[in-house]
């Protein structure tokens, strides 16, 4: 999903005539190649190469897009459940 949002501009199978596959493959060499660029740049401040790929903004991006596109339904769900819960319990009242 990061991957597209960074580099899809908004491109879909039925506006490139790709299979889906195929476009999000093309996505994730996108990705890649910027990733690499920046561990290059990294390293080449003096980080090492690990440091470098745990560092690198488009890892860290990529770390904290997937928490949210996890948490973040699972703290809606909860969230409304415990309102669902609340307006039975009032309307029991």
């Amino acid at each position: 999903m990061l991957a597209w949002q960074k580099f899809g501009n908004g491109q879909t199978p039925e506006t490139t005539g790709l299979k889906g596959d195929k476009l999000v493959g093309n996505f994730y060499v996108e990705f890649d190649k910027a990733y690499k660029s920046e561990i290059n740049e990294l390293i080449a401040q003096g980080k090492t190469e690990e440091e470098a790929k745990k560092q690198a903004p488009l890892m860290l991006e990529a770390q904290q897009h997937h928490f949210f596109s996890f948490i973040l339904p699972m703290l809606n769900s909860c969230f409304n459940f415990r309102m669902q819960v609340s307006t039975n319990f009032i309307n029991f009242i």
